[in-house]
């Protein structure tokens, strides 16, 4: 059981609170509370800015110390302050778990949550201004969105020979250090491998070994399938679903 988990019940009947918002009560005064819930927004926000997820570990260490059994509370009222002023969330990435043949790259709604969150935001994507509707790094977002759309079509896995063959067609070659939008091409693409987006694993045949990639852990939290297609072929009108399987078949 974990340190936010309480499965027993108060004596009149009533159902207790959770283990951490009573360890808090007992524990730490409203100064302190305020205190971490203010500390671990900031750290959520920095945390943000560098692309990669927060830690449960880290959080506790850099924001709770000694009063770890208090993280569930104090992450909820942190959820609190970061919806109301900041229009985000943290949402909890899936496992990374070992994949079979069959396993899915998609989301699945039965995939156990991890120890890790990132921000998303829960502004409606048509309230937004035309100038926030694409950050600064939004060549890289659709080059990311194109990759995902490809390992869709292709049956939730794609190889890396034929990845980056597609990807030579479309002008982004691998191995250059001088593209006119994505400067260093391999350095972009192993950024999503180590921001979460993409997730790889060797395959070994008779022939030689190889690599294949899925959608990774906050690539599921961030996108969903049907956006992905859908801002493919928004971007690119004459580009469908089909003409991406054939392309790829080419």
């Amino acid at each position: 059981m974990s340190d936010e988990e309480d499965n027993g019940g108060a004596a009149d009947g009533q159902p207790r609170k959770p283990l951490a918002e009573r360890y808090l009560e007992a524990n730490l005064t409203t100064d302190d509370v305020d205190c971490m819930v203010k500390n671990l927004v900031r750290y959520a926000l920095f945390i943000e800015q560098k692309k990669v997820p927060l830690k449960r570990d880290e959080a506790i260490k850099k924001v709770m110390g000694e009063h770890g059994k208090a993280f569930g509370a104090i992450l909820s009222r942190a959820q609190v302050v970061l919806r109301q002023l900041f229009g985000v969330q943290l949402v909890e990435l899936p496992v990374r778990q070992k994949r079979g043949a069959g396993s899915s790259a998609v989301p699945d709604q039965n995939e156990k949550a991890g120890k890790d969150w990132v921000l998303l935001s829960i502004i409606p994507h048509d309230m937004l201004p035309d100038s926030a509707q694409w950050d600064k790094d939004r060549e890289e977002t659709g080059l990311l969105a194109v990759i995902l759309a490809l390992i869709l079509v292709s049956g939730n896995t794609i190889k890396h020979d034929a990845l980056y063959t597609y990807l030579r067609r479309l002008g982004v070659k691998p191995g250059q250090t001088e593209h006119p939008e994505f400067g260093d091409v391999d350095a972009v693409l192993a950024s999503f491998t180590k921001h979460g987006y993409l997730d790889s694993r060797k395959t070994v045949t008779d022939e030689a070994a190889n690599y294949e990639y899925v959608w990774g852990p906050r690539a599921k939290v961030e996108f969903k399938p049907e956006n992905v297609m859908g801002f493919i072929m928004e971007i690119s009108p004459s580009v469908s679903e089909a003409s991406l399987r054939l392309a790829l078949e080419m």
